[in-house]
């Protein structure tokens, strides 16, 4: 029975690691190939993608390092046998959820303030992608403190990370929350076409963005 469930537990997260290997690997390999045309939303995404990319590749090897009675209990137990693989896995998989969050930021304001989004300077991008990945650092750095060095309470790392992602989750119910509403507002008597155009671009993609954005946080 153990045996049995073992190899149902390996078999189902290899197949879910590979699909996100192979789905964002797709995703980079498109944006890469048209990036000489694309806005600069798709930065994020692109940073999105490549942490989604790195939680399946650690994923493989937390996979592969893990011992089978371990696998039971669940595939990120931080156990100092496969540690380091499962940190880089919530690491990434952090990371991911705090682009979540700056994409749907980035999307509320585009909806909200299209004039304003559209004359922001493109290093605001780049900023703010250097703040998450530098954030995101630091709490992995956290994790392995916790565990090398015993005076660091692992509790207060624990609620620092969760606080994190619970904050991200409340950005992004609260970016689409306003978008919401703003769809359901009457559009504006009078509006020129490049304008007419452009807001219904925003929407577009703010819908789809909600889409793949609630699909992530729900697997």
């Amino acid at each position: 029975m153990l045996a049995s469930t073992y190899i149902t537990l390996v078999a189902i997260y290899s197949v879910q690691a590979i699909i996100i290997i192979a789905g964002n690997t797709f995703t980079i390999f498109v944006f890469w190939t048209q990036r000489s045309s694309l806005k600069r939303t798709y930065l994020l995404l692109i940073n999105l993608a490549v942490a989604d990319l790195l939680v399946g590749i650690t994923e493989l090897i937390v996979i592969g390092s893990v011992k089978s009675q371990d696998l039971g209990k669940g595939i990120l137990m931080l156990s100092r046998s496969n540690f380091s693989a499962a940190a880089f896995t919530l690491f990434f998989s952090s990371t991911s959820v705090y682009f979540l969050a700056l994409v749907s930021l980035e999307r509320a304001f585009a909806v909200l303030r299209p004039i304003r989004h559209r004359i922001t300077n493109r290093r605001v991008y780049i900023y703010s992608i250097v703040i998450v990945w530098v954030i995101a650092i630091v709490f992995f750095g956290l994790i392995m403190s916790s565990l090398y060095y015993p005076e660091i309470n692992g509790v207060y790392v624990f609620v620092t990370g969760r606080t994190s992602l619970l904050i991200s989750i409340l950005v992004i119910c609260t970016s689409y929350l306003s978008i919401s509403a703003r769809l359901r507002a009457p559009s504006p008597a009078v509006i020129d076409n490049h304008k007419q155009r452009s807001r219904e671009h925003n929407l577009r993609l703010s819908k789809t963005l909600y889409i793949a954005i609630a699909s992530s946080l729900v697997f």
